[in-house]
């Protein structure tokens, strides 16, 4: 009798035991909700000690396990650990899963009992890796520039990258300012009295000048800041670029993905019918351009549900079911504190560590003009609105 739900776990061994152990307690802390088959894919494991040790962090949980080497993505053993299985439905969650609320599972499998949802997940996004790259890439390449003063703004609004590629930068900021303090909302609300609070905040007097209906018509409140360039500049980058995404480049594979918005569900803990995943993807390529290209390329899992006429849908901790007009609003992936998330994982821990600025960048670059309000973004002229 064929299985109505399996749940995939990847123990990915390079990784490190203390992502299994995050995810055991967060399986045992919250009930699923629904009756399903839960599967450990232990990834990488070269040698039996550490596949014993692994397994013993399992131990306490009635899971079944399938064994893949290292040599392909997350995305590859997501595949062959479906092809080894007769169900359904199955659900795919990587090694730094976290899960945060009761019923988790029950929401998203509730989801799909809408004939016309083709897939749900605890996570959707706007964002395009064409786009994103292109703007963290510009960020830099201004930071590194030898011949033009540190752009305090740019430094601010993207310091999560600056620091690692052109940290030189952040050396020639003045100690002791607001740029040099990591604030997160918190910070700025217990450290700043509410009246400096009003009174410096950038987008205040740009709203005085602006009518309300010019607001609400171009949302222009999301761009009040803009980057001291040139066209001779804007020539430089053009070239710079032009030759990270020509044949050869680095960013080469990048070429023909879709530009913002590009709407699709994120390859961590999704759920899906068996079926419509193998036939969608068969196999994949043990690449990182293959495994971008499932989670968001031009001919992404999201696109080829949606081309089948079927929807794709995003669940909240609160059982709420959001399409994908919906998505904005749900308090989920990188929006506000994202409070309605099913689970977390590192890519959420990450944006909840960024500074009140860089967050600004990541909502920017994941979900553009889509919300009602967002922070002031600095998108140093790439377009981050939703299409017409």
């Amino acid at each position: 009798m064929t299985r109505d739900l399996v749940v995939f776990y990847l123990a990915r061994h390079a990784e490190g035991i203390g992502a299994f152990t995050r995810f055991v307690k967060s399986y045992k802390r919250n009930t699923s909700g629904i009756k399903h088959q839960l599967a450990i894919i232990y990834k990488g494991f070269e040698n039996s000690e550490d596949l014993a040790t692994a397994r013993e962090i399992f131990a306490e949980l009635d899971s079944g396990e399938i064994c893949v080497t290292d040599d392909q993505f997350d995305i590859g053993a997501y595949i062959h650990a479906a092809g080894q299985i007769d169900s359904r439905y199955v659900c795919f969650m990587n090694t730094h899963t976290e899960i945060l609320s009761e019923g988790w599972l029950y929401h998203l499998r509730r989801a799909m009992d809408d004939p016309k949802v083709g897939m749900a997940g605890a996570h959707g996004s706007f964002e395009s890796l064409y786009s994103s790259l292109a703007v963290t890439s510009k960020a830099v390449w201004l930071a590194g520039l030898v011949d033009a003063a540190p752009d305090p703004k740019l430094c601010d609004h993207y310091r999560f990258v600056i620091s690692v590629h052109a940290p030189q930068a952040l050396k020639q900021e003045q100690p002791g300012t607001d740029l040099n303090h990591k604030q997160s909302w918190m910070d700025m609300i217990q450290k700043r009295p509410w009246i400096e609070l009003i009174q410096k905040r950038p987008w205040i007097e740009f709203l005085q000048k602006q009518s309300w209906v010019d607001l609400i018509q171009k949302r222009s409140w999301r761009e009040p800041f803009s980057p001291n360039q040139s066209p001779e500049m804007d020539e430089r980058w053009a070239a710079f670029w032009g030759q990270k995404v020509a044949p050869g480049g680095v960013f080469d594979f990048l070429a023909d993905f879709p530009r913002f918005p590009n709407p699709h569900i994120r390859s961590n803990c999704f759920i899906i019918e068996r079926d419509a995943l193998l036939s969608s993807f068969p196999s994949i390529e043990p690449t990182k351009k293959a495994s971008y290209g499932f989670e968001s390329g031009p001919n992404s899992l999201t696109t080829r549900i949606t081309r089948s006429g079927r929807h794709t849908a995003v669940v909240g901790r609160n059982g709420v079911i959001y399409n994908q007009a919906r998505w904005p609003r749900s308090k989920t992936f990188r929006l506000g504190n994202q409070n309605n998330m099913l689970i977390a994982d590192n890519q959420t821990r990450t944006f909840d560590l960024l500074s009140m600025h860089e967050r600004a960048t990541y909502v920017m670059m994941t979900w553009g003009d889509s919300l009602f309000w967002a922070p002031p973004s600095y998108p140093l002229g790439f377009n981050f609105k939703m299409r017409s």
